[in-house]
């Protein structure tokens, strides 16, 4: 499976129309993966969409068969309401990075059940006076409007989406959605490009650090070590996509000092075995280059 973008903020926090808006962001190619509920549906709501609508004999079928990943009971004024995700072949498509909403304990489950590499958790903040006149609003457009339900919910977000809830996830970006709704996505969008891959660490200073091993392995002659490094670049799904880019680097900005064909061979190796041609001439002074990671910090931000 690839990665998961996860959407999640209390409710008429406006994370469904920020979901519907960053699907259709063609420059983001987002997949969906829609939940299940056995609440009622709403009205604007569609099967398939929003979520899978099924009701508590077909929660408890895909339960024995093993098909569920996590799921949520919430007693409700009207009986109990289930959310869940379930293994049904949506996480299984590919390597396409996937969007999907949910609540902060979901996220603690799928973080525990993918690990937190594979999630980007996206976090919509509101005030609670907006969000209470939003859901109001919502429930009095309803054929059947379930105001105690409205406030129940209203109350149990404030716990659920407590300080102190939201620092055991360690999460610490959230994205205020109190301005215009395009400002909102503007911040989100810019933060899912930017963590595409979802690495905790920035680029720069693991380039760098790549750029060291490449270094000592230069200076030491080790053709094994270059060996090794190369697959590891090649290995790793984030770095993998960036190969090409690290090598050019090292190749442009660690010169190294020009030496004979059977020395040089494996330098030339790892070049192309990272897509990359090796310059003809290497030209002077790349092995202190290299041992001391002379590389401007602002060119790789821009060069991967």
């Amino acid at each position: 499976m690839g990665k998961i973008v996860y959407l999640m903020g209390k409710s008429s926090s406006g994370k469904d129309t920020i979901y519907r808006q960053l699907l259709q962001d063609d420059s983001l190619h987002l997949k969906k993966i829609v939940p299940y509920t056995t609440r009622p549906q709403r009205a604007g709501e569609a099967e398939g969409v929003e979520y899978y609508f099924t009701d508590e004999a077909g929660f408890q079928k895909m339960k024995a068969r093993g098909k569920i990943i996590e799921d949520r009971a919430y007693h409700t004024c009207y009986g109990i309401w289930r959310y869940f995700t379930a293994d049904d072949g949506q996480l299984a498509d590919g390597e396409n990075t996937q969007i999907m909403i949910g609540t902060l304990e979901a996220y603690l489950k799928l973080k525990d059940y993918f690990g937190e590499d594979k999630l980007l958790p996206v976090m919509i903040e509101l005030d609670d006076g907006i969000r209470l006149q939003r859901a109001l609003k919502r429930e009095m457009e309803q054929e059947n409007p379930k105001y105690e339900e409205m406030c129940r919910r209203f109350l149990a977000d404030s716990e659920d989406f407590s300080e102190e809830n939201l620092e055991k996830t360690g999460i610490s970006r959230r994205f205020s959605n109190a301005g215009t709704l395009e400002e909102c996505l503007t911040e989100i969008r810019q933060f899912i490009k930017e963590k595409k891959g979802f690495t905790n660490f920035s680029t720069a200073p693991f380039v760098i650090s790549i750029s060291r091993c490449f270094g000592y392995c230069i200076i030491k002659r080790t053709s094994s070590g270059l060996i090794r490094l190369s697959k590891f670049i090649t290995s790793c799904s984030w770095l993998s996509s960036r190969a090409s880019a690290i090598a050019r680097i090292i190749d442009n900005f660690c010169p190294i000092e020009r030496c004979s064909s059977s020395s040089s061979l494996p330098y030339k190796k790892f070049l192309y075995s990272l897509g990359v041609k090796p310059c003809e001439f290497i030209t002077r002074n790349a092995l202190k280059a290299c041992s001391i990671c002379v590389i401007p910090y602002r060119l790789l931000l821009t060069s991967i």
